[in-house]
């Protein structure tokens, strides 16, 4: 039931998502959505606290700097055994539009909260105002599999005949980055090979219980 529900989702945003893709002029080099910040000190103490990531002010302006701070190592075993204990929560996406990046909050689409790693499907949780202008919960169901030695994220699409891949770039005090594409994003028509978005998550073990309630309250009325 919750196979086809995800199914249905998806289309529905569908319309919206390619809506998107006009609105955010990916190849016409028009970059209002982007800034020219060229100050790069500045990019850079924006981001940082300390000597810590400061990622409340990561923005379009400075995802290519973030990206450059995100070559830590860390340990791969930790991380698997983190995504698989905790609720990944969603705090910013950034989608790479070509001419620089863009901050994925866009009007009509769904809000994420984020997304619970079971044995073989992950769940993502969200809500969405449906045509009559109404709140609907949702959990969509992806098949996945995942590379511990990569830590690498693959996710089966619902609407293609694609297997996306994210990997974690980073994973330090509670955040992980992913970089590619999530079944978050699972949404477009076209050239959804070529995407590329930057995740920021944070984790948290009380999270997938506390969506999983929310969902079936909802469900239940």
């Amino acid at each position: 039931m919750k196979k086809l529900f995800a199914i249905l989702f998806a289309a529905s945003v569908m319309v919206v998502a390619c809506d998107s893709d006009s609105d955010l002029n990916l190849n016409d080099g028009n970059t209002d959505n982007i800034g020219n910040v060229t100050h790069e000190d500045e990019l850079v103490s924006d981001l940082m606290d300390g000597d810590k990531i400061n990622f409340d002010n990561v923005t379009c302006e400075n995802v290519d700097k973030l990206l450059e701070l995100c070559n830590e190592e860390y340990d791969v075993d930790a991380l698997y055994k983190s995504l698989t204990s905790c609720g990944v929560v969603l705090k910013a996406r950034f989608l790479d539009t070509g001419n620089g990046w863009h901050d994925f909050h866009m009007p009509g689409m769904p809000c994420y909260y984020g997304f619970a790693l079971g044995d073989e499907v992950y769940h993502i949780y969200g809500d969405l105002v449906n045509h009559l202008g109404d709140m609907e919960k949702f959990c969509l169901e992806y098949d996945y599999s995942y590379d511990i030695a990569s830590a690498t994220l693959y996710s089966k699409s619902i609407c293609h005949d694609y297997t996306y891949q994210a990997k974690v770039i980073y994973f330090k005090d509670n955040v992980v980055i992913f970089d590619g594409i999530l079944g978050i994003d699972d949404v477009w028509n076209d050239n959804y090979a070529d995407r590329r978005i930057v995740y920021i998550f944070t984790l948290d073990s009380d999270a997938p219980a506390e969506w999983k309630r929310l969902f079936d309250e909802w469900s239940a009325k």
